[in-house]
């Protein structure tokens, strides 16, 4: 199962760390490669909030099976529904590539914004920080 992680500008290194060193750990513990994953991002180079640079691509380098969207904003709610409505610009094509591939599709933190900004929930249930509640309310 080959897995894309998306990195936006800014992102916590400790998610997309904690989610590959989970793979690793499962393709070990099985004694073989279940998971590959790859880092993808619209930037050249993708720099977490703690300033740690990731190796990225601009596109995966085949097939995904799951697109895991990571975002990076802040508590301030307005400043962080601004960057989100303009990460999901930049991350359209890729979302729409994994939709093409039947991919899954998910999402953490406030990437859930993300999904729902491009349609992609269709009226299904989905779960969103408890920081960005108010305001995806307001605008339903």
């Amino acid at each position: 199962m080959h897995i894309v992680l998306y990195l936006p500008e800014a992102f916590y290194s400790a998610i997309a760390s904690a989610f590959v060193e989970t793979l690793l750990a499962i393709n070990g513990v099985r004694g073989d490669k279940a998971f590959s994953f790859e880092f993808v991002s619209s930037n050249d180079h993708a720099c977490s909030k703690s300033g740690i640079i990731y190796p990225v691509k601009s596109r995966p380098s085949r097939k995904m099976d799951v697109l895991v969207l990571l975002t990076g904003v802040g508590l301030d709610v307005m400043e962080s529904v601004s960057a989100l409505e303009e990460e999901s610009e930049r991350v359209k094509p890729l979302v729409l590539l994994a939709k093409r591939q039947k991919a899954r599709i998910a999402a953490t933190c406030g990437a859930s914004y993300i999904l729902a900004r491009l349609g992609l929930l269709n009226g299904r249930s989905a779960t969103i920080s408890w920081w960005l509640g108010k305001e995806v309310k307001r605008q339903s």
